[in-house]
């Protein structure tokens, strides 16, 4: 498994997920036979449907943790199966347990959170306060996925005169949904992107202006 997740795969979460899944079926592999390597026939539909109380009792394992599991054992199994012509049991792939996903509540922060978040004094913390500026620079801007936020840069931004008025948007291609967003910058937005300008690049005329921008909220 390790070698395929090394030659198929390119994407650092990617690869994290699905050794964590690797992971949590070896740890079960172990308890269950007190030792590391079974053979292929030992993968019967009655050990996954032992994995899966193993993962509730154990770790608390919620149903769709325990399904992508499953799922990613079985996607594994089959890219083995192609490679190296394994012997599965047969039928293998149809009698392995099949749990229903349970729809997810929502995680919705509160409007009094948001506004803790919101008005919360500069944290001393540079790490923490970046956070913050961040994920309200996320909310300003529609809503803006987190990753999408995190991969913005100032070559993204385009700044020009719309009917005697400057503007500035950012231009970019989400990374999940590939779609193309062009997003007008609001007024405090614009104070965040402001606090993360590579000052050492401004002359002391402009770093001034900037502090006076900044500071004047």
């Amino acid at each position: 498994c390790g070698k395929i997740i090394d030659s198929d795969y390119a994407k650092y979460s990617t690869k994290k997920r699905y050794i964590n899944s690797i992971k949590s079926f070896s740890q079960f592999i172990l308890y269950k036979f007190n030792k590391d390597d079974i053979q292929i026939s030992s993968l019967t539909p009655e050990l996954f449907e032992h994995f899966a109380s193993f993962r509730k009792n154990q770790d608390n394992g919620g149903d769709n943790d325990i399904k992508y599991t499953i799922s990613v054992i079985k996607t594994f199994i089959r890219k083995m199966d192609k490679r190296y012509e394994i012997n599965l049991p047969n039928n293998f792939y149809n009698k392995i347990i099949s749990i229903k996903s349970v729809e997810k509540k929502k995680k919705i922060l509160s409007i009094d959170n948001f506004q803790k978040i919101l008005n919360s004094s500069q944290l001393e913390n540079n790490k923490y306060e970046n956070a913050r500026q961040i994920f309200l620079f996320s909310v300003f801007s529609n809503g803006l996925r987190f990753s999408d936020t995190a991969t913005l840069r100032f070559c993204d931004f385009d700044v020009s005169n719309f009917n005697g008025k400057m503007e500035i948007r950012f231009l970019k291609t989400m990374r999940k949904t590939r779609k193309q967003i062009n997003t007008l910058v609001n007024f405090k937005s614009i104070l965040i992107l402001a606090k993360f300008l590579p000052k050492d690049i401004l002359d002391k005329t402009d770093l001034l202006k900037l502090n006076h921008f900044i500071g004047a909220k």
